[in-house]
């Protein structure tokens, strides 16, 4: 039986061909699409390094998430917000999830959303996701 070298099941483990930078403003309960998969195609996210800044005052009635969903299923939370968090509060999500979370289905996109109002607060985000398409 031939040995395996853990180094290139390590390498193919962590490949992506697929990165995807994005920036855009999330405001009441509103999504940021960060992956819309080519036609007949489902994403498989491998990592983010996601960064958030308020740029308008939230006017949530309680402290928010913001997550990563697989369109309306939840993949990850990323950070939680206070309910009137002020201008210039800031936020910073990186991670590697090594061989990756596989889409439900072949039109689901990848967003970034609060689990509730933000009421009249807008968030700023710049994102970059990476991972392949199958």
């Amino acid at each position: 039986m031939p040995l395996i070298d853990p180094r290139s099941r390590y390498e193919a483990r962590l490949s992506s061909n697929v990165y995807k930078g994005v920036s855009g403003e999330i405001t009441g309960t509103g999504t940021l699409t960060l992956w819309n998969p080519a036609a007949s195609k489902r994403f498989i996210l491998k990592g983010w390094h996601i960064v958030g800044i308020v740029k308008t005052t939230l006017a949530a009635s309680n402290p928010v998430i913001f997550s990563l969903y697989d369109n309306t299923s939840l993949i990850a939370p990323l950070f939680g917000m206070e309910a009137t968090a002020p201008v210039s509060v800031q936020f910073e999500s990186s991670q590697n999830i090594g061989d990756g979370y596989l889409s439900a289905n072949t039109v689901n996109n990848l967003v970034l959303k609060p689990n509730a109002t933000i009421g009249g607060g807008v968030m700023f985000i710049e994102a970059l996701v990476w991972g392949e398409e199958r």
